[in-house]
Parts: structure tokens; sequence; C-alpha cells
């Protein structure tokens, strides 16, 4: 019987460490089961068809539209539970209300039920199955919000939705955030098989899905899955909008407009980015057309102190201190443009990327938008580090700096910034909490 939240932890990944490292590799499609979380939340007597979950989805900021809606909500006084994955250093982050980790107890409350479950689940599966870990822990998380009587449930899709252990939850709406080819050895090696993986989200009895801007191959995938399904489909830059974007130490600023038509002129948000007022548009006008009457000073005081962990977040101001889980290329753009609008010089770049990810692209974009390259390693056994990235990237750049702890590389950085200049941290989940660890910050709590 599980005692404690390391319990609970280890209970969710038994099956799954039980096969690593020799899980079959292949395509979600051939080798997920994700009916098997269905059976957990049938067994676990979740009412998920009864509840307001909002299921999301994309190929990135999905934690960030997560964050922004649930805001939003309970700016509203609507009580709200809140799933989101990775954990950056505490299990319990994974499963909040209102925005807030719980106290162990009210989630060890649950975990006898989900226990017995689980082990009966995993009793009739054979030796090469396992049930996902990310799914097991998001039917935990239904049963406590469906135990704790949440208002709305805002619940985070892994990296597919069509395979996807958590869109087992039945949600009455959906939000798909951009769209890119991404996880090609799980998802297809072709854009639009990615976006036909993203749009098994839409699901019949939906009441709506709403969806931030794409490319035509992506949207033609969406609009297809919609029409079939019979879900009211509503877009950026056709329904809503933003305009008038511009940046600053405060965070972003910008007017939202459905249909043409002003609707909130000179939003204020906490979040830094272009991408993230169209997060904020794409949160507005679902909650807007799911009959949410927003109370407008509310909403705009919740928005403006907004930060997500990770995501364009500022560390310090002086050194100007940023810190992004950007591990690819054809998300780096958005580091750039916020680098370029604070102007501090010198420009200290520390990346924290597994080899087995896109860490050259992310160099290549980056190599003439810093003065000095630190690399460095997370702190993550399961994850891959080597000198040989290092030989890899001073084909790129030749002044690197290689630095394998984290704490050491901040002190350089620290070093080479001084006061007047800008550090950037980029790299996986587990470089965000090694960093967010050092610098003393809590990451308990989404807002």
């Amino acid at each position: 019987m599980v005692s404690n939240l390391r319990d609970v932890e280890t209970l969710a990944y038994r099956s799954y460490m039980r096969l690593y490292p020799n899980i079959p590799k292949g395509l979600d499609k051939n080798v997920r089961k994700p009916e098997l979380t269905r059976q957990l939340l049938n067994d676990l007597g979740v009412r998920d068809k009864t509840m307001h979950n909002i299921m999301i989805t994309g190929s990135k900021g999905k934690g960030s539209l997560a964050v922004l809606l649930a805001k939003i909500l309970v700016s509203q006084k609507k009580k709200t539970g809140l799933f989101t994955s990775p954990h950056l250093q505490f299990f319990k982050e994974r499963i909040r209300i209102d925005g807030k980790a719980l106290p162990d107890e009210l989630i060890l409350e649950q975990t006898e039920k989900w226990e017995n479950a689980l082990n009966r689940i995993e009793q009739n599966m054979d030796e090469k199955t396992y049930i996902g870990p990310v799914g097991a822990t998001a039917a935990l998380a239904m049963q406590v919000f469906q135990a704790q009587n949440t208002e709305y449930n805002v619940v985070e899709l892994g990296r597919g939705a069509r395979y996807d252990d958590v869109n087992q939850v039945f949600g009455d709406y959906a939000l798909i955030n951009k769209v890119f080819l991404e996880h090609t050895d799980y998802l297809g090696d072709s854009i639009e098989e990615v976006a036909y993986n993203k749009a098994g989200v839409i699901k019949e009895g939906m009441k709506g899905v709403f969806c931030a801007r794409q490319s035509p191959e992506v949207l033609a995938v969406i609009e297809k899955e919609a029409l079939e399904k019979q879900v009211p489909l509503y877009l950026m830059g056709r329904d809503f909008d933003v305009d008038s974007v511009h940046l600053s130490l405060a965070g972003t600023c910008f007017d939202y407009y459905e249909e043409g038509n002003l609707v909130y002129k000179d939003m204020e948000l906490g979040l830094l980015g272009k991408h993230q007022a169209e997060n904020t548009a794409l949160a507005l006008f679902s909650l807007r057309k799911m009959g949410c009457v927003l109370d407008e000073i509310a909403m705009r005081e919740g928005i403006r102190n907004l930060t997500w962990m990770g995501r364009l977040e500022i560390l310090e101001k002086e050194p100007f201190t940023l810190l992004d889980g950007c591990i690819s290329r054809s998300c780096i753009e958005h580091v750039i443009q916020i680098s370029e609008e604070i102007e501090c010089t010198p420009v200290v770049c520390v990346i924290g990327i597994p080899q087995e990810k896109d860490y050259m692209g992310v160099v290549a974009s980056l190599k003439h938008h810093f003065d000095h390259l630190i690399v460095t390693h997370a702190n993550n056994d399961f994850l891959k580090f080597s000198k040989e990235q290092v030989v890899n990237i001073r084909k790129l750049v030749k002044d690197v700096i290689y630095v394998p702890k984290v704490e050491e590389a901040r002190d350089m950085a620290k070093e080479l910034a001084g006061k007047k200049g800008k550090i950037l941290y980029i790299g996986t989940q587990s470089m965000i909490k090694d960093v967010k660890t050092i610098y003393g910050q809590s990451t308990l709590d989404a807002f």
C-alpha cells in the first residue's frame, strides 16, 4: 500500500519500468495501449462524461495554454483542476487545483482505490504490455478532481492525441495549439501524419474545438476530422485574433479581436512573446464560446501577473536572465525574438539539450545571437549528454565552454554577463528543474 507520493510515482511507472529499456519501439498506433487508461478510469468510477473537461493538444505551448486557461477560470472564481506533465521537481506538480499543488494527504486519500485498480489491470497484462505512466497519473488526477468537486478541469495531453493515454479522458471541448513536424518516430514522418495524431483529440459529442493558427496542410487534416465528428471548429485568424503586439520587460501587450471587432484593448500579459498573446486569445475565445461571462477587471488582473516555468521565464533582471525549454530549431525563434527585444550585452547562452534532441539545430539558429556559449548537462540519468556534443557544436561555434554541472555553468554565465549582460538558459525540462533549483525558485504552484 502506498504511504507517500514517492510511492504513488513509483506505482504509476511500475509496469513501464518493468519493461524499460525493452519497451517496444515504433509508431504510437502500433505500440501504445491507451485503452488500459480507459479501463482504469472506468474501474475508478470517474464520471468524466459529466465533468467539464477541456482537453489541450499541439506540438508546442500546451502547458502555457493550459495554465492560461486555468488562470482565467480561477480569476472568475471557478474551482479548476489542472493536469500537466511532465513535472519538474515534485510529482504532485501534475495535479493542481486553482493553480496550487495539493497537500499530500488530499492525493493520498484517493490512492488506495487507484492502487487496487492498477493491480487488477496489471495482473491481466502480458509481459510485453504496460500501462502508460502519464495515463495512470491522469486517471488519478481525474479521481482527485471528482472528489474535490471541481467545476472545470484543464487537461494537457502528451505527445499525441489519437493514441495518447490522457486522451482517454472525455472532454466536452478541445484546444489545438500550433502543430509542426515532431516526434516522427512515434507520430509519423510527415506533417499530415502528425496532424492526424493531434486531430484525434476531436471526438463525437464534443461541443467545440478551438484551433491556433496552422499551416494549410495541418488545417486541412483538422477540418476533415471536425467535419467527420460533427464538432464545431473555430479558427484563429478567422474567428478571433490579436493585433498591436509589443513586448517589454513587463511582458506582452496586445489587442484582442473577435470576427474583426475589437473586444479587449491594451491587454497586458505577464508571459513573453507574440505566441503567448495568441495563446491568450485562444483561451479567451474558447471560454467565451463555452458561455463564460468574464469579469474583465478580474481577468485582466489574472493574466497580467502570470508566468509559466521555463517558458520564456524571466528569472532575474540584473543580469537579464531568461529560461526556456526549447529543444529544437522549430521553437527557438521565440527565444531569439525576445532576446532581440531586450537589448543587453554581452549575451551568454547556456544550453543543456540531450544528444538525441536537435541541439545542433538550436545552436545553428542561435549562433549569431550570443557572445559566449556554455554547454552543460541536466541532472537526469535517463537523458544522454556527451562530450561528443561539444565536438559537434565546435563545428558551428569555435568558442564553446564546456561545464558539465549546471550550478558551475550558472556561475560562469554570471561572471561573463556581469550586471549589464544577458543570460539565456535553453534546454530540456530537466534543465529547467536544475536551473529553478539553483535559483531557489519553487516549481510546486503554477500560479
